[in-house]
């Protein structure tokens, strides 16, 4: 694992050769959604299979997520619920943000949270409550090389996705959250 200075140092590397490609700013955003499997497993190998896809820190406690039903996971939940409040935690945890409300998407309102002050206040997600993705993009490649960094700036670029860089850094203008992105 990269040091916070090395990674932060990556990170704006990485923002800069972002913003120097012409016409990348001109190129419309593409719906993650658009992109084939097979088009997600070559950026997985390109990767190293370091790519996964990203969950908000709090789904393994609600029955609904984006709506459908699903079943909880009580231990995944309860080492959620135990975490909540410890930025060490949070920090390891690839959907959890310091800041909730870069989790939460801010166009739609829509999260996926516990009760800060009383994590195990299970009737905060209790159904009907519904778990949603929210700012938390929905891949993201678990760097370890500079080469994974590599293929998700390629990818990004080629296809348009948004791409969104999250460290262990703190970004108090919710840089690295971004709905329906791909993330480093």
């Amino acid at each position: 694992m990269y040091s916070l200075g090395a990674f932060g140092l990556l990170a704006s590397l990485v923002s800069t050769s972002l913003a120097a490609p012409a016409g990348l700013e001109e190129q419309a955003s593409t719906p993650i959604s658009s992109i084939t499997p097979s088009q997600w497993a070559a950026l997985n190998q390109s990767a190293g299979g370091r790519l996964a896809m990203g969950y908000p820190l709090a789904k393994p406690c609600y029955s609904f997520y984006k709506g459908q039903p699903v079943t909880p996971h009580t231990a995944q939940c309860a080492a959620v619920q135990n975490g909540y409040t410890d930025e060490l935690y949070i920090a390891s945890q690839y959907g959890g943000y310091m800041n909730t409300n870069w989790a939460f998407c801010q166009a739609k309102g829509h999260e996926c949270s516990l009760d800060f002050n009383l994590p195990s206040d299970a009737t905060y997600y209790a159904p009907p409550a519904s778990c949603y993705q929210g700012s938390v993009p929905s891949y993201y490649i678990n760097v370890q090389q500079v080469s994974d960094v590599q293929a998700g700036l390629a990818f990004a670029q080629k296809y348009g996705v948004p791409l969104a860089i999250k460290n262990s850094g703190h970004d108090y203008k919710g840089r690295s959250s971004a709905p329906h992105a791909l993330a480093l």
